[in-house]
């Protein structure tokens, strides 16, 4: 038989649907997949720029769990997630919690798989940590002076570099001055022209970029200086923050 232009036509669309009939059950069942997860950020107080952007790139439906609760693209721009918003596929934080955790996720009808876990971290001053301690205070004494001197193990930085150490003197008029080291790598300190048999207080400060750590603090009884010969003595290691 004869074939019309009609027929032709016809037979043309109707291989034409079945291609996009066949595409789209294709583009249906195809699993979805992560292509780029958010990475770790430390944010720094008053040094990193505000918001933070994490990365989510994805085939299938881009959605974000955070801390365990999952986020589509519209619900973060409505502010349905407090301090957060987005651009494209990727989120931005604009108030940064301590410790949060972003998980980008692909969504299609086959399920959904999930990038791995990222973080938040804030950083802070330094935190003198139950384990660092004065370890060795030393009073050395002769017949007319007596010095002490002061070393401690390196505090927690709190993800912010130390940059210096402020050692400070209370008890007695012959304390000297604070004093700043600009060193962050020597951890000890000598302090002369002490009292004998006088009660001193002596604290350590670490500081970083973001401010000053607590106070790690450590009093001491110096002896008397009647002794006819020079002695050195060694004091039991004290906490810093007890």
């Amino acid at each position: 038989p004869e074939c019309t232009s009609s027929d032709i036509v016809e037979s043309v669309m109707m291989s034409y649907y079945r291609v996009v009939l066949f595409v789209l059950f294709c583009v249906t069942d195809v699993q979805g997949t992560v292509t780029q997860g958010p990475s770790n950020v430390t944010y720094i107080p008053g040094r990193t720029p505000l918001p933070i952007e994490l990365t989510c790139n994805v085939t299938g439906l881009a959605a974000w769990m955070v801390d365990g609760s999952t986020y589509l693209l519209g619900q973060l721009s409505n502010g349905m997630l407090p301090g957060h918003n987005r651009t494209g596929t990727n989120i931005l934080v604009n108030t940064p919690v301590n410790n949060t955790q972003y998980i980008c996720v692909s969504q299609t009808d086959d399920g959904e798989v999930s990038s791995e876990p990222a973080y938040v971290i804030i950083a802070g001053v330094p935190t003198m940590t139950p384990n660092v301690s004065i370890n060795d205070s030393t009073i050395s004494i002769n017949k007319v002076t007596i010095a002490l001197t002061l070393s401690w193990r390196e505090p927690f930085n709190n993800l912010d570099p130390i940059l210096s150490y402020t050692v400070s003197c209370s008890g007695d008029v012959t304390c000297p001055p604070d004093v700043t080291t600009t060193d962050n790598t020597t951890r000890n300190f000598t302090i002369t022209n002490l009292t004998s048999r006088t009660v001193y207080t002596f604290s350590v400060v670490a500081s970083n970029s973001i401010g000053d750590g607590e106070a790690g603090i450590v009093m001491i009884t110096t002896p008397g200086i009647d002794q006819v010969t020079d002695v050195s003595i060694t004091c039991t290691p004290v906490d810093l923050i007890n």
